[in-house]
């Protein structure tokens, strides 16, 4: 058992959901997606409570299911570590709104930095291309900085709509799927694309 803020709920912490997010995460570090501490990745909460995603302060690659926190629809830690990304709503607001949507990722990839500065659309001329060209690759304009508050994250899924994934520029990228895999491809196919 787990216990959430000061054991306002209990809940019993997902090894599934756990394991899920540390093995994204590690895999988007070794494609070379980590950021230092920055970047995260969520996993949907099947009991409906809100999302597992990565416990600030370390990076990708030091993610493991005890470092993995259920963050509430609220953005309150539900079970796990202490403390909340302040980018939680990336997460909470991209499932709230697209129930189709089990796993999202944020990352800052070098390429997609670089890509999104060129304020070009991205041409499927390659295979990883391909993967946006039938929703094509939205831009998250609202704000370069922090995507720290609900109405912001709201803003990123209006910008991403039915799409697979989101450049933001001067801030990374926003990838969504219905699983881990589909997910965590996504980010990378986007990355090899941009480069």
């Amino acid at each position: 058992m787990a216990h959430g803020q000061k054991g306002e709920v209990v809940v019993e912490t997902a090894a599934a959901e756990t394991a899920a997010v540390a093995l994204g995460s590690r895999v988007l570090a070794a494609a070379g997606q980590g950021d230092m501490v920055w970047g995260h990745l969520a996993v949907r909460d099947p009991e409906g409570r809100g999302v597992w995603m990565k416990a600030p302060g370390w990076g990708l690659e030091e993610a493991g299911p005890d470092r993995v926190v259920l963050v509430g629809w609220d953005g309150r830690s539900l079970a796990g570590p202490d403390g909340v990304h302040k980018e939680y709503p990336i997460h909470t607001e991209l499932m709230r709104a697209r129930p189709d949507v089990n796993v999202t990722v944020h990352t800052h990839a070098p390429a997609v930095n670089a890509f999104a500065a060129l304020n070009r659309p991205l041409l499927p001329v390659s295979h990883d291309a391909v993967l946006f060209a039938e929703h094509g690759l939205p831009r998250y304009t609202a704000t370069a900085g922090l995507v720290s508050t609900p109405a912001l994250g709201r803003a990123l899924v209006e910008a991403l709509g039915p799409a697979r994934a989101c450049l933001m520029p001067q801030h990374g990228l926003a990838a969504v799927g219905r699983d881990l895999a589909h997910a965590v491809l996504t980010a990378l196919f986007l990355e090899r694309a941009c480069r």
